[in-house]
Order: C-alpha cells, then sequence, then structure tokens
C-alpha cells in the first residue's frame, strides 16, 4: 500500500529560486527511507511537503493515510519547555487521544523514568530530543517521519533510539533524514539521495551498495572496541575508521592481515570480516563527486 505518491513537485517560495524540482516519490507500507544530502540541498522542505506543512508550486500529491495517522519528530522539538517530561507526553496522548498508559510505557521503554518529573527547560539538549521522539510516537502512527532523530545523543540513547526505530511495527513506514550515514545505513532500506532539490538517486540500500563495490573492508567485531584500543589501532593504522563495533579500511593503504592481527592482539573479538562492500557515506561522496 502507497501511504503517500508525490508526482512532478515542484517548490518555490518566490516563483523564481525553486528548493525542489521534478519530485516523484512513492512512500510504501513498510519501507524505511532514508533521505540523504547536503545543507540546503531541500530535505527538511521535501519533509514539509510529504506532511501537508507546505503546498507545492507544481505537482500532484495523492494521500492514503488521515494526519492522525502520521508522527513527526521536527528539527525543532516541538515540546513544550515549560512543561515536565510526563506533562509533554499526556498533553500529545490527549491530543491524539491515545491510551493514557502509553505515556509511562514510553517513559519506561527510553529510561526516562529519573527526568520524567523535571522540566523540559532544565533538561540538556539531548535528553530534549529524546523526549521529542517519544511525543512523535505517542500515537503509534502508520507513516513515521523523523528529521535527525539521533542528533545530539550520547552513544548509549542513539543506540536505543536506533534500536527502537529498528523494532518499530513493520507495517508501517518510516521516513529518516541525518547527515549521520551510519544511522541511515543500519535503519533504513530504501535511499533517495538529493542534490539541488532533485533527487539523483532512489534506490534499495542493498542494491545501491552491490553497485559501488570498494576497496573498503569492514571488520566487524563482537566485543565493543573501547577507546584505548581504539588509540592503539590509530597509532598503527592511522587512517582506518574504528567504531563500537566495526573497523572499516581500505585495502589500497593497508594489508587486512595486519589490522586483523592488531585486533587480535588486542583481545578484540572479530565476528567476521566483509570485502568490497560499499559503506554509504562512501557511496554519497562518489555521487558527488561524479555531479561536481
Amino acid at each position: 500500500m502507497n501511504y503517500i505518491e508525490l508526482h512532478n513537485i515542484a517548490k518555490s517560495f518566490d516563483n523564481k529560486n525553486y528548493i525542489l524540482k521534478d519530485i516523484n516519490l512513492s512512500l510504501h507500507q513498510g519501507d524505511r527511507v532514508g533521505i540523504i544530502g547536503g545543507i540546503g540541498s531541500g530535505k527538511t522542505t521535501l519533509l514539509r511537503i510529504i506532511l501537508g506543512l507546505y503546498t507545492p508550486t507544481s505537482g500532484k500529491i495523492n494521500r492514503n493515510i488521515s494526519n492522525h495517522e502520521i508522527g513527526y519528530l521536527p528539527s525543532t522539538k516541538g515540546i513544550i519547555e515549560e512543561f515536565t517530561v510526563r506533562e509533554n507526553l499526556i498533553f500529545w496522548s490527549q491530543t491524539y487521544q491515545s491510551p493514557i498508559h502509553v505515556v509511562e510505557e514510553l517513559i519506561d521503554r527510553l529510561n526516562m523514568d529519573k527526568m520524567a518529573d523535571k522540566k523540559v527547560s532544565l533538561l540538556s539538549s539531548g535528553m530534549k530530543q529524546k523526549l521529542a521522539f517519544a511525543c512523535s510516537i505517542i500515537h503509534s502512527p502508520k507513516l513515521l517521519i523523523l528529521d535527525e532523530p539521533t542528533v545530539n545523543l550520547d552513544v548509549e540513547n542513539r543506540s536505543l533510539i536506533k534500536k527502537f526505530i529498528q523494532e518499530y511495527p513493520k507495517e508501517s513506514c518510516i521516513v529518516i533524514t541525518s547527515h549521520n550515514f551510519d544511522d541511515i545505513e543500519h535503519m533504513c532500506n530504501r535511499i533517495v539521495m538529493i542534490v539541488d532539490g532533485t533527487i539523483k538517486v532512489k534506490e534499495e540500500l542493498n542494491k545501491l551498495k552491490s553497485d559501488f563495490q570498494s576497496s573498503l573492508v569492514r571488520i566487524r567485531t563482537i566485543s565493543k572496541i573501547n577507546q584505548q584500543q581504539s588509540i592503539l589501532i590509530k597509532e598503527e593504522f592511522p587512517n582506518v575508521l574504528v567504531k563500537d563495533h566495526e573497523v572499516i579500511l581500505d585495502k589500497q593503504i593497508y594489508k587486512l592481515n595486519d589490522v586483523l592481527l592488531k585486533l587480535i592482539h588486542l583481545n578484540i573479538e572479530i565476528r567476521d570480516v566483509l570485502e568490497n562492500e560499499a559503506i554509504l557515506e562512501d557511496i554519497y561522496l562518489r555521487l558527488n563527486k561524479k555531479e561536481g
């Protein structure tokens, strides 16, 4: 089922300069769509057109979903600073006529019990972000639109939000914009790349990655790589990318066996090795280079 279909959408605020041009996009039940693009590429404008907050200058929109069935996490948060965390959740649950027990369930599931009765104005930006996410899903929307859902979050809370999104009901549709390509890669199955207001790529993530074979190798680990281990790896291999559970290297720069031996020496348990697999950030940079 297509929740929303955009046909030849264009948007201009002055009828001269177009923020979006020739946008054709369908949002299906079960989709996890990652929208990527540079600052000013038109991502947020596209989200607001999908939501009905902006009227397109030209083109047609078909909607098979009501506003009540849509959840939105805006970059501006959309929470009430004078309320407590619990009061914000109660307010939005009443707005959407959601069962009141959902409030306590979200407080528990998102580890917000210690901050539940604090005023939002006293919270850190990361805690405000987590609350805003909770408010966007209080009514279990069929279409969930998330603008930078993990921004300002520490590692623990970022992992918590990503896990929540990954476990969200499969029959829903989720649209995510983020400058964190790792998040997009782990949460989405379709990629939409916008350059200068136009969709340049619209493809299944697995297909996109298979089309862009690279010299990159991903070593995934069972154990988490701690800060000291990361420093020691980078001392010997300064151009590798070290994450919590993986090390990414370029075979044109380093020998795979040398890096593997280093990880073993540091008592890092290895899960598997993925060779010639392009990562989304690398694909984006290569496509942007082509466009340039």
